[in-house]
């Protein structure tokens, strides 16, 4: 019994420790330097491992790892900045097989999620009702940037592929849309510019193009009389709240429709 006393005691100060570390690390400013600084290197051509952000032409680096939702943003954005990967299929819808036919896709930028991000979330839970948070507030593993919206064929879809892109990508979160469809928080003008060009290199059809919001609640046919007050009293109590940045560290794609944790690995 008091061998077990000592364990438990023991785990403790090592969740304690680890907990400390994390947040160390994403309050770090020469960790978000860094992770600029690789963003910049990789717009300009040059080497992200370098610390020349000068043009210079090297080999396709692969895409970035990336892992199944939910994200751990510890451990991936550790990943992001460190250990290059291989692709990734891990969409098991059956069209994928078909040669006839096309489905609803989404193009979307994976986010880490700092810790000033997170702490916006437990101000909005305190706004809303219970029933709301549950059915409207975007679950964890599936908040996004969404890139690109339309049809694609199962070959189209096999075939999609980025072989180099600007990751990771730090993104800035800068306020509230003035949408009423529900509550999108908007990205900085760079790096909505920053998806865009990358977008261009997949060679898609006409489709919805966005690159500029994470969704955090969607209405998802809920009566508008109770839901519509609580998500404009969140607006307004956390206007000019410092949402931080986040980290894009994957591009990917997924049937609309289909569950966040199936998707395929564009960069």
């Amino acid at each position: 019994m008091f061998g077990n006393a000592l364990k438990k005691k023991s785990e403790q100060k090592v969740h304690f420790f680890e907990r400390h570390v994390i947040l160390h690390v994403f309050s770090s400013t020469s960790f978000k330097n860094e992770l600029r600084r690789r963003h910049l290197a990789a717009l300009s051509g040059g080497d992200p491992s370098s610390g020349s952000t000068s043009a210079k032409k090297s080999k396709t680096s692969a895409p970035i790892n990336a892992t199944s939702a939910p994200i751990n943003a510890f451990t991936n954005m550790m990943t992001a900045v460190a250990t290059p990967a291989t692709a990734m299929n891990q969409i098991s819808d059956p069209f994928l097989n078909s040669t006839s036919g096309t489905r609803s896709c989404v193009i979307y930028l994976a986010l880490d999620e700092h810790s000033q991000f997170f702490a916006g979330f437990s101000k909005c839970a305190k706004i809303c009702s219970k029933s709301v948070q549950k059915s409207c507030f975007q679950r964890d593993g599936t908040r996004h940037v969404s890139v690109w919206q339309g049809k694609l064929s199962s070959s189209r879809v096999n075939a999609l592929s980025l072989s180099t892109a600007a990751l990771p990508l730090p993104v800035s979160v800068t306020g509230w849309k003035s949408w009423n469809q529900g509550n999108y928080l908007s990205i900085d003008s760079a790096s909505t510019a920053t998806l865009k060009a990358m977008l261009e290199g997949l060679g898609l059809p006409k489709g919805k193009v966005a690159c500029d919001h994470i969704s955090l609640y969607r209405k998802r046919g809920q009566n508008d009389s109770f839901t519509n007050p609580q998500l404009k009293k969140v607006k307004e109590e956390l206007k000019g709240f410092d949402w931080g940045d986040v980290t894009g560290v994957s591009v990917r794609i997924k049937i609309i429709g289909r569950d966040y944790s199936e998707f395929k690995v564009l960069a």
